[in-house]
């Protein structure tokens, strides 16, 4: 159903275009450790953006996921590591996708988030590899969430689901059902995700 070892399409950029996505990624490794990638919103084949050439650990970008958009309207996708040390989380990091600003990121075909896993940290909390939960954290409802149709592969310890509603998102792996999620939890996400006035 999922397959992990898809790779970016390459994209032919013009000279401005080429030191745009350069300073882009510049910035984005200045800030931390993150994996940035420059994705084309009218390409023709999957996309996907992997962190740090983790096979396993990666987003997927069916065409037409953002919807309508010619061929050549670039896009920058970011991965990045925060803490995760809330209830049943699996390894202590997230992931936390970030999208160009530019665009709003909503999803009218759904992405693929993947995401590898210790099968030893899997095993401390006791759980089978096979009952372990994708989530996303919902800001609305400040929560991790399970996300639905997730699929497991306990051999090469990843696990994938697919994103429906945005392409910003957090998530994590969980050895059991994390919710609710208290405050002094979210670890480092906490700060991405501000009450509503």
């Amino acid at each position: 159903m999922f397959e992990p070892l898809i790779y970016p399409s390459r994209v032919l950029l013009s000279p401005a275009r080429t030191a745009l996505a350069l300073l882009t990624l510049f910035v984005s490794a200045s800030m931390g450790p993150a994996a940035a990638d420059v994705i084309d919103l009218g390409a023709q084949k999957p996309q996907a953006v992997h962190f740090f050439a983790d096979p396993f650990t990666f987003v997927r970008i069916p065409p037409g996921a953002f919807g309508n958009f010619p061929p050549g309207t670039l896009a920058q996708l970011i991965l990045d590591s925060p803490t995760c040390n809330g209830p049943y989380c699996v390894g202590g990091q997230a992931l936390l996708v970030t999208f160009d600003g530019r665009f709003p990121g909503d999803l009218v075909l759904p992405a693929t988030f993947s995401m590898r896993y210790d099968e030893q940290a899997v095993a401390a909390f006791g759980v089978p590899e096979t009952d372990i939960l994708l989530c996303r954290f919902d800001g609305s409802a400040r929560a991790w969430l399970p996300i639905a149709g997730q699929v497991i592969d306990p051999d090469l310890n990843w696990i994938a689901a697919p994103e429906t509603q945005n392409i910003r998102q957090a998530f994590a792996v969980f050895a059991s059902n994390p919710a609710p999620v208290a405050p002094h939890t979210w670890g480092a996400i906490k700060a991405l995700f501000v009450p509503a006035p």
